[in-house]
C-alpha cells in the first residue's frame, strides 16, 4: 500500500492557503437619472456604475424612447451631452413595443462576443460624479446616487 500522506499534507496546505488569502472586495460607485417631456410622450434615463477592485470597470448607458408622431421618427439622430461635452449619438428606431427609441452604451470592457451592443468610452469622456448633468436630445436631468 503506497503513503499517501505527501498528497494529503499538500492538499491540506493548499486548502489553508486559499482560506487564509485575503479577499478582494469590489467598491462600487452608482448613479442614476430619469426624465420625462411634460406630456409624457418622450422619456430618457441613464445609469452609471463603476467597479474597483483587482481591476476598473465602468460602464455608462443612456436610452430614449419616444411614442409615435410626437415629433421624431425613426432614423432621426440624438445627440447625447455629459456635463455638456458631447460624448455621442444616437440614431433612434423602432422598438418592439410600437415606440420609437435607442439606447448608448459605454463600456470599458467591450466583449467581443455577439451581440455586445457596448462600445468604448470615447476619448473625451468627462466622467460623472453626482449631480452631473446628462441630456439625451432636449430632455435632460442629473445624476443621483442610487
Amino acid at each position: 500500500m503506497k503513503n499517501n500522506l505527501p498528497v494529503r499534507l499538500s492538499v491540506g496546505l493548499a486548502l489553508t492557503l486559499v482560506a487564509a488569502a485575503p479577499q478582494a472586495k469590489d467598491i462600487r460607485t452608482e448613479f442614476e437619472c430619469r426624465a420625462h417631456s411634460a406630456d409624457g410622450m418622450q422619456s430618457m434615463s441613464t445609469d452609471y456604475e463603476e467597479r474597483r477592485g483587482d481591476r476598473l470597470r465602468e460602464r455608462f448607458i443612456a436610452r430614449f424612447e419616444s411614442a409615435p408622431g410626437f415629433g421624431l421618427r425613426p432614423g432621426d439622430i440624438l445627440n447625447v451631452n455629459v456635463n455638456g461635452q458631447l460624448v455621442g449619438a444616437m440614431r433612434l428606431h423602432w422598438l418592439e413595443n410600437g415606440d420609437i427609441g435607442a439606447e448608448l452604451d459605454f463600456d470599458s470592457n467591450v466583449d467581443r462576443d455577439q451581440p455586445d451592443t457596448t462600445v468604448p468610452f470615447p476619448a473625451n469622456w468627462p466622467g460623472v460624479s453626482r449631480g452631473s448633468t446628462v441630456m439625451v436630445g432636449v430632455l435632460g436631468c442629473s445624476l443621483q446616487s442610487r
